[in-house]
């Protein structure tokens, strides 16, 4: 055999077995990255940013993506910048809910719902801006970083420490501390963000067996309480509010090391300043961050600083001691031996100072020094409002790694002497005899040590430049009127004796404070006069004008006609400052006889009866006048003058009752009888009769035997009312007396008339209108004096008060209640509270035996090349317009829904049922991983939307028929979402091994045919392999074609996957990146913005 047939069979065999070869290694080795790859991108790294950088990462147990590019990416970031970057990872079990308490969506804080996300992952907010989505590559993240992380654009001027030390009981004390250490101002207001996470995430474990790292365990909240998914210690309520307009602050909190897994050592706390904190929304400023392994070697602080009083009171006076505290902490991770000296300083002069002991490091349990001194403040001036500072520091360090927390100041307010304002009247500053003024007292302490409320105040009267002070008169307060408003005062009440002088009076004021200093007094000068009462006879149809010091009016006196009589005049003559003995009483009239003044008694003898048209006795009149030894006034006494032997009435007390009560009266204790002799006869003869009520419409009148009855008409009638009720005897005499009786007002809330307003409905968007005018009603007062409003907490309610219109619109369905109040003129209120349902849409409910629900449906040919029918039937009565039938077919495998249509369904037809297809465009029926989904809307007669759920419809293989999923394309996009399982590749041949086996049979094809060309023709031609090689595109059995020399490939980029040529397969590459290999034999690199480059 000639050489070149050696050469050739050598040839085509050595082919062969390379081919083969290459088989079996992919066989052994299937998950190793292809050789064929050879794009190879740098390792790279984060520029430094220039101040610290903030992340929050969402990633998931069962996220490829996340435990292949995100969480080593993140790592990969922290480990270039240490000092740099920091972040925190909500580890939930499953992407497709990534909001679940082990990612510590948890009250108070919902870190999760705060970045508005429910699933997906791996996400990534820098600076709690816009999540970045996706990860492809180790170093996915590192651009926003280097280009400032979102960071506020001052982040360079704060700084955060945190601080973690193992306490050996279990437990750790963890301290952030934060400082501004730029030269303008710091925010105002700053949410101290804090957790707790797992450095290595021993409890978060990937499904590959890896683990991330700071997942989060638990929340540090205000009032040093924490929260984890053990529940919430200590009450916290949201994360700590801070200020740095001193420089620094800081806060701490103790943890049990159970809440990591792997204890202190496995702890780190992460922390950030932001300008503000929502469970539902992001965009706050992140001013910069921290966490526990950036935690400088030596750290020595002024932890805290405490000036005290000796004498125990807040603030001090001239003279007292003080004792001051300070205590300094290494906070560091290294042991400080260095050296030092604590001092403290009255502002920048220092009195007193100590040598810096050792100090271990923060985890160590002599971290710790603490150096007390005490102060005389002898030489201090007080002033008002005035304090002194006093400074705590260190100085003297070395390799200090914070400067910013080396110094604290602390402030002592000085207790200076309180000042009274000049007392004020409330109301006219004449008082009238048996009155009271009120004095409104106010002071200022003149340090923030005392308040209104701690301060003693004292007031006193005198005559008006008599300086004879005296409380005598005054009643004090025995607390604040109005206390914590801007009106807050202490009310005095002068109460003058009867007997006092009439004049203008002085008033003076002044206060004591807690420590005993007393200010001096204020005096407000003629601040009151005091009136002379003027004696006056009470009128009998309005006693109730009478001065409060005077006695009950009696009723009318009643004396028998030309008989001497005495009556006493209390009740009936009144002087508000002087006794009835000590007046003056003179008359004109023949029927006055004396003035008894020492009994208080009047003399009279009517000679003469006077009667009215009907012939009943009327009232006489006795003229007086009256002088209390300053003051004259007249009046008329009247007189209810009888026949001798007539019934004799005694005056009767005027009766009241409240409105809708009743009353009642024994009347025979006021009834005396004589006969015609003079001589008495019994009460229990004589017959008593109402002989008038007015007016008439307030109360009705009874008498049962010697009772009087007196009942309210109705519930809001009230008035002062006159009952004459006449008594007469065996021998026909008879007389009268006016009972007066008062029914009281009892004012009435205004009513609301709710009937038929129990179900009220209205659909999201459309206004509920109620016309409450009519409905509203006060029975005391005029119905437009009502003042009404209304109140929501959601919504928009508005209420007219002019046309008495009620409007409410809603944008979100729910439940939602309208608190209706109306007020009357008098302050008295009622509230109704009315419930409204909001509706979206009224769910239309798929029936589930064929019987029960709204609509049923019956679907089929749901068949791979088949198009679906679909039947729909209304099974209730609800009258229904507008029907339309929505259909999609969708391929659950993308995600992507290209079909649908809309099927419009009449509603009478709808009663019996309604068919139609789904008919895809491409003629070629149903798919693959297609489903079929229906969703039917409708409007209702009642004119509220009608709206089913999306019901669906998976397709399968027709019956006989091969499955055409046993072989599947494994392409897939760099970000998992929904709550579906991960694809998985085993079950079919790989895409790799098909194209390896082509190739070995092409190859032995290829050398079988030279083989025979060169046995056949015995040419010497030499075959150029090059051009030789064999196309992939054609037929296993077509002849080999020799082919032109292919050009370069053209660089091109697609925006995402979906533009990519479908039928190739996604590999690995050999630093990590997703490369797509299409069946035209390029390839495509996945860029960081999900982006795809060719890149052969």
């Amino acid at each position: 055999m000639s050489a070149r047939y050696v050469n050739t069979l050598l040839t085509a065999t050595i082919m062969i077995l390379v081919t083969m070869n290459g088989v079996l290694d992919f066989s052994e080795e299937e998950n190793e990255t292809p050789e064929l790859l050879e794009l190879v991108e740098p390792l790279l790294a984060p520029t430094d940013p220039g101040h610290t950088v903030f992340a929050q990462y969402i990633t998931s147990d069962n996220c490829g993506f996340c435990y292949q590019y995100g969480s080593p990416g993140h790592h990969a970031a922290k480990q270039a910048l240490p000092d740099r970057y920091v972040y925190i990872s909500y580890h939930s079990a499953s992407y497709g809910n990534t909001a679940d308490a082990e990612s510590g969506n948890i009250a108070p804080i919902m870190g999760v719902s705060h970045l508005q996300e429910t699933g997906g992952a791996p996400k990534t907010s820098f600076g709690d801006a816009t999540l970045n989505t996706g990860c492809g590559s180790n170093t996915c993240w590192d651009q926003y970083i280097s280009s400032g992380g979102n960071m506020h654009s001052t982040s360079a001027d704060y700084v955060v420490n945190v601080g973690q030390s193992d306490n050996g009981d279990g437990t750790s004390d963890v301290t952030v501390t934060a400082s501004y250490i730029g030269t303008g101002t710091a925010a105002s207001s700053i949410k101290l963000y804090a957790a707790v996470t797992e450095k290595v995430c021993n409890s978060h474990v990937y499904s590959d067996g890896t683990k991330g790292h700071n997942c989060w365990e638990a929340w540090l909240l205000n009032n040093g309480g924490y929260a984890s998914n053990s529940g919430n210690v200590g009450g916290g309520t949201g994360f700590e509010t801070i200020s740095l307009s001193s420089g620094s602050a800081s806060k701490s909190w103790t943890v049990p090391n159970n809440l990591v897994n792997g204890g202190a050592g496995n702890m780190n706390v992460v922390a950030a300043l932001f300008s503000g904190w929502s469970t539902s929304s992001f965009n706050e400023d992140v001013y910069a961050a921290a966490d526990g392994t950036m935690q400088p070697p030596i750290d020595i602080a002024v932890q805290s600083f405490t000036i005290n009083n000796q004498d125990g009171g807040p603030g001090f006076m001239t003279g007292d001691t003080l004792d001051l505290t300070v205590t300094v902490r290494n906070a560091g991770a290294d042991t400080y031996s260095d050296g030092g000296t604590i001092e403290l300083c009255d502002n920048s002069q220092c009195f007193d100072s100590t040598s810096l002991n050792t100090l271990s490091n923060a985890a160590g349990s002599s971290n710790t020094q603490t150096f007390s001194s005490t102060y005389d403040t002898s030489g201090i001036q007080t002033t008002a409002y005035g304090l002194t500072g006093f400074q705590a520091k260190v100085t003297g360090l070395t390799d200090d790694g914070n400067g910013g927390n080396n110094i604290m100041m602390n402030y002592a307010d000085h207790d200076f002497t309180p000042q009274a304002d000049q007392p004020s009247a409330d109301g006219q500053i004449q008082i009238a005899r048996g009155s009271t003024l009120d004095f409104e007292v106010t002071g200022n302490p003149r340090d923030v040590v005392d308040t209104l409320a701690t301060m003693t105040p004292e007031f006193e009267t005198s005559q008006a430049g008599s300086n004879t002070w005296s409380a005598d008169w005054v009643n004090a307060p025995s607390s604040l009127t109005a206390p914590g408003s801007q009106n807050e005062h202490w009310r005095f009440t002068v109460d003058p004796v009867n007997s006092a002088s009439s004049g203008d009076y002085d008033v003076r004021a002044r206060f004591t404070d807690a420590r005993g200093q007393v200010g001096e007094w204020k005096v407000a000068s003629n601040a009151f006069s005091l009136m002379n009462g003027i004696p006056i006879v009470v009128d009998p149809s309005q006693p109730e004008n009478a001065p409060s010091t005077c006695p009950s009016f009696p009723g009318l006196p009643t004396v028998k006609v030309e008989t001497n009589e005495r009556v006493s005049l209390a009740g009936l003559v009144c002087d508000a400052e002087t006794d009835l003995t000590n007046l003056i009483i003179t008359s004109s009239d023949p029927s006055f006889i004396a003035w008894h003044a020492s009994a208080g008694e009047i003399e009279v003898n009517f000679q003469t009866m006077q009667w009215d048209s009907m012939g009943n006795p009327q009232p006489q009149g006795l003229g007086i006048s009256i002088n209390d030894g300053e003051d004259t006034n007249t009046g008329t006494l009247l007189f209810s003058v009888i026949e001798n032997g007539q019934p004799r009435w005694s005056s009767i007390p005027a009766q009241s009752y409240d409105e809708g009560a009743s009353t009642q009266l024994s009347l025979a204790q006021y009834l005396t009888d004589t006969d015609s002799n003079g001589n008495p006869s019994s009460v229990m003869d004589l017959t008593l009769a109402i002989v008038s009520v007015e007016p008439a419409d307030v109360l009705t009148a009874e008498i049962y035997g010697n009772t009087l009855m007196a009942s309210a008409t109705d519930d809001d009638a009230f008035g002062s009312v006159v009952i004459t009720v006449r008594a007469t005897d065996m021998d026909g005499q008879l007389s009268e007396t006016p009972v007066h009786v008062h029914v009281q007002n009892v004012n009435d809330a205004p009513r609301f008339d709710a009937t038929d307003l129990g179900s009220l409905m209205v659909q999201v968007d459309d206004t509920l209108e109620l016309d409450l005018s009519s409905r509203l009603t006060d029975i005391d007062d005029d119905d437009a004096e009502i003042w009404a409003s209304v109140t929501s907490s959601d919504g928009t309610v508005q209420y007219n008060p002019i046309s008495g219109m009620l409007t409410a619109t809603y944008s979100t369905a729910g439940q939602y209640n309208i608190l209706l109040s109306a007020e009357d003129s008098h302050g008295d209120s009622s509230e109704t509270l009315l419930l409204v349902t909001v509706v979206d849409s009224i769910q239309l409910v798929w029936s589930t035996d064929g019987s029960t629900g709204d609509i049923d449906i019956a679907v089929t040919d749901m068949y791979y090349s088949k198009n679906p029918t679909i039947f729909l039937v209304q099974l209730s009565a609800t009258g229904l317009t507008d029907i339309v039938a929505e259909w999609q077919i969708c391929n659950t495998q993308s995600g992507i829904c290209y079909e649908q249509g809309l099927e419009s369904v009449d509603s009478t037809t709808f009663q019996t049922g309604q068919t139609f297809s789904a008919v895809p465009s491409s003629g070629n029926g149903l798919a693959n991983f297609d489903e079929v989904k229906i969703q039917v809307t409708a409007v209702g007669t009642d004119g509220f939307d009608y709206e089913s759920d999306w019901i669906s419809y998976l397709a399968t293989p027709e019956p006989g028929t091969e499955d055409p999923t046993e072989e599947t394309d494994d392409g897939t996009d760099n970000e998992q979402t929904g709550a579906g399982d991960e694809t998985s590749s085993e079950g079919g041949m790989s895409t790799t091994v098909i194209f390896a086996l082509v190739g070995l049979v092409v190859l032995m094809l290829v050398a079988g045919i030279l083989g025979s060309m060169l046995l056949r023709g015995g040419r010497e031609e030499q075959v150029d392999w090059a051009s030789a090689q064999p196309s992939f595109d054609a037929p296993a059995a077509a002849p080999p074609v020799a082919m032109a020399a292919t050009a370069a490939p053209v660089a091109q980029s697609v925006p995402d996957y979906s533009h990519l040529t479908p039928g190739g397969q996604y590999v690995t590459g050999h630093v990590g990146e997703t490369v797509y290999l299409a069946p035209d034999g390029t390839a495509w690199t996945m860029q960081a913005d999900s982006s795809f480059v060719r890149t052969s």
